[in-house]
């Protein structure tokens, strides 16, 4: 979303008056990185399990790890803003150094404060966290080296995002320098549309390239699951073992049109969880695509995209400077848009979710040879079950929402909802959700 923020807010940056004392201007942006940089390595010290003497170490990691998420977003975010809008680190660069022509250059030097503080983050927070391991004497497993891990954040938190955006902004770029009388004419947009569908087309096969990735080893676990997806009469390429490191507990479908889609199990799922655990998780995936959720969400991220691209195209940035509202004005509409369009594509996760628990449960039955309207008890508390123990894995307390997933109390509530009153009501996650 930062990503896409800031290259809207580039998009609709009106050209102006060069920023005054530009170095005054880089050496604070400095200053600011540097203080981010101490107050997360102070705030790692201090939420970290291991400086928590006597705590206990699952639960306590989830909710230490939790406010430290929610504290370094907010300390994130503080740092995006001072360098783009109080900095006028935009400014800066489109006008100072008039690199609005530059094809690429400018997107990536605008997106420097979003990334920047974020890749040393994850340096500070890895190196603070063994170090206060090894001072209180904890023998460490083998962990890769930090450029290993550094690597491994880029491919999974920056690569599927920043791929897509930049090719997009280059093939925009170029159309600006080869024909720039005829940059914003229907042609030139149908050349971007045709580029963006590419992309959209595309990105299944990137996101396995970009992830470490290969075909799940033949064995109990795999038959198994082959033999559901008969069962379920779902068609699908491949099933891929997703490299993490144990870093990840998770599962994804990807690809479009049955003769194409994967599905990938992380390590971390596969080592951690009992067979029967990642075929409840495997039949969630499955039920995405019976229910065609990856086209509601594909729909939900282009009609946004769309609409900043008529933003841009209909030079309606330049009417609004016009009418006095400047550069902040600008930056304030484009960016609550985005926020508009990612609140919309958050409530339609949510409702995808919920609908793939239902229709797993569902799933599970069939493969026992039972079919009715509503899941039954026994396969609700099966894929309760699995939905715990995916929770422990990524010490995600159970009361705790995230952007594109429902807490788990609540999708366990959900499900315990499609069943009736009485002896046979599933009782699970009351335990779990009582601990939490």
């Amino acid at each position: 979303m930062a990503v896409v923020a800031t290259v809207t807010l580039a998009a609709s940056w009106m050209p102006g008056e060069p920023v005054v004392a530009p170095g005054k201007h880089l050496a604070l942006a400095a200053v600011a990185l540097a203080g981010y940089a101490c107050l997360t390595a102070l705030l790692t010290v201090v939420t970290s399990p291991w400086a928590r003497a006597g705590e206990t170490w699952p639960v306590d990691r989830a909710r230490l790890d939790g406010r430290r998420r929610v504290l370094a977003k907010g300390l994130w975010l503080a740092l995006m803003a001072i360098v783009l809008l109080g900095l006028k680190w935009p400014q800066l660069v489109l006008s100072n150094w008039q690199l609005r022509e530059a094809i690429l250059l400018d997107e990536l030097l605008l997106l420097v404060p979003v990334v920047a503080p974020l890749v040393l983050s994850w340096i500070i927070v890895s190196e603070t966290e063994r170090r206060l391991a090894q001072a209180q004497g904890a023998v460490l497993a083998h962990s890769p080296s930090r450029w290993a891990q550094l690597v491994f954040y880029c491919r999974h938190e920056f690569a599927l995002v920043l791929i897509p955006v930049l090719l997009v902004c280059g093939v925009d770029d170029s159309l600006r320098w080869l024909l720039p009388e005829r940059w914003a004419d229907a042609r030139t947009a149908l050349v971007l549309a045709i580029a963006l569908g590419l992309l959209v087309l595309a990105l299944p096969a990137m996101l396995v390239r970009c992830w470490s990735t290969h075909r799940l080893p033949v064995g109990p676990l795999r038959a198994r699951l082959e033999r559901a997806a008969r069962v379920w009469r779902f068609e699908l390429r491949e099933l891929l073992a997703w490299q993490t490191g144990n870093r990840l507990a998770n599962a994804a479908l990807v690809g479009w049109g049955r003769k194409r889609r994967v599905v990938l199990l992380s390590d971390g799922l596969v080592a951690q969880m009992a067979d029967e655990q990642v075929e409840a998780i495997f039949a969630h995936e499955v039920a995405h695509a019976q229910l065609r959720h990856v086209q509601w969400r594909l729909a939900t991220v282009l009609v946004p995209v769309m609409v900043w691209a008529s933003w841009v195209g209909l030079g309606l940035p330049t009417f609004i400077a016009i009418d006095g509202l400047g550069n902040l004005g600008l930056g304030i509409v484009a960016l609550a848009g985005l926020v508009g369009g990612g609140w919309v594509l958050g409530r339609v996760a949510h409702w995808t979710e919920y609908a793939a628990d239902r229709q797993a449960c569902q799933l599970l039955d069939e493969l026992v040879g039972r079919r009715a309207p509503s899941p039954s008890a026994e396969s609700v508390e099966r894929f309760c079950v699995a939905l715990r123990r995916l929770a422990e894995l990524n010490a995600l307390p159970a009361r705790r929402a995230t952007w594109l997933h429902p807490a788990i109390a609540a999708r366990i509530a959900m499900l315990e909802s499609t069943l009736s009153a009485g002896p046979q009501m599933a009782r699970c996650g009351a335990s779990a959700i009582s601990s939490r």
